[in-house]
């Protein structure tokens, strides 16, 4: 064979081996563009329930079992949660002195992994702006969901805080009302929401739906919004001035109980007021 034979049969055989090479299904690396860090975040899905705890204090919590539950919110949890597979986070901004405030949860993502593995829960806190018209009365802004137990995995809360510029027109654009108002754009506030007395808990589980006309004609007109029976007062309870009875909110209704003769209404060692 003539060596200019031999090495065109180089060439080809040298070709056939970098064409095998590139071929698609072929063993080589994919692009680092391409892979997908096992350290990327990773939407965690998660549910809102209807659930408040009296004057919560500010920050987050996890719950994890019913125990947890009953002692932090001081009732039974409801029967969407199972906590052989369940957590329920909830977070609260605390009480303020007005309203305007609100908070919700933005999302929940797990990020890292093995020992850097973490919950990462942001949360959307709304403040009011300094020209805003706020409600003159205590509130306690706050949200709890459900979400999938993640057994062994921190939880970490970061904060998106906005505040509200009172200062433009479009002022119901921008404020976030409580669970049971609506914003009124002739009124800049925000007020008792319309509802339907023939749907249940229309207004949530703190409020219920009214008529709000005083009925002197008949038939009776018909304006039902939802509105607070017992006026701020809980099942907590609350002292008289001078300490002889106690008044509380039960299912809607201000209940008064008159102290016996040698007691006096104070906060009992769970954190109600009673005669003792």
């Amino acid at each position: 064979m003539s060596l200019a034979r031999t090495l065109a049969a180089l060439i080809a055989a040298a070709s056939m081996v970098l064409a095998v090479g590139c071929a698609p299904g072929s063993d080589e690396p994919e692009s680092q563009e391409n892979l997908v860090s096992s350290d990327e975040a990773l939407e965690v899905a998660f549910e809102a329930i209807d659930v408040r705890k009296t004057e919560a204090g500010p920050g987050l919590t996890v719950v994890k079992s019913r125990q947890a539950y009953r002692d932090f919110f001081g009732s039974e949890p409801p029967a969407s949660v199972k906590f052989n597979k369940h957590w329920v986070l909830h977070y609260s901004l605390g009480v303020q002195s007005t309203g305007g405030f609100g908070t919700d949860i933005a999302s929940i993502e797990r990020t890292g992994s093995g020992s850097n593995k973490k919950l990462v829960v942001t949360t959307h806190d709304t403040f009011p702006g300094p020209l805003c018209t706020v409600t003159q009365a205590l509130t306690n802004p706050q949200v709890a969901v459900r979400i999938n137990k993640h057994n062994g995995t921190p939880v970490e809360q970061s904060a998106d805080v906005e505040t509200t510029d009172c200062s433009e027109e479009n002022y119901c654009h921008k404020v976030r009302c409580a669970n049971g108002y609506e914003c009124d754009e002739l009124q800049d506030a925000c007020v008792p929401r319309a509802c339907s007395p023939e749907i249940e808990n229309d207004c949530g589980s703190t409020m219920v739906c009214m008529n709000q006309i005083r009925c002197i004609t008949t038939p009776c007109p018909e304006m039902f919004r939802c509105v607070d029976p017992c006026g701020g007062l809980t099942y907590d309870g609350s002292c008289s001035s001078d300490a002889s009875s106690v008044f509380w909110c039960d299912k809607g209704e201000i209940l008064e109980y008159t102290c016996e003769q040698g007691t006096s209404c104070s906060v009992d060692a769970n954190g109600y007021n009673d005669c003792l």
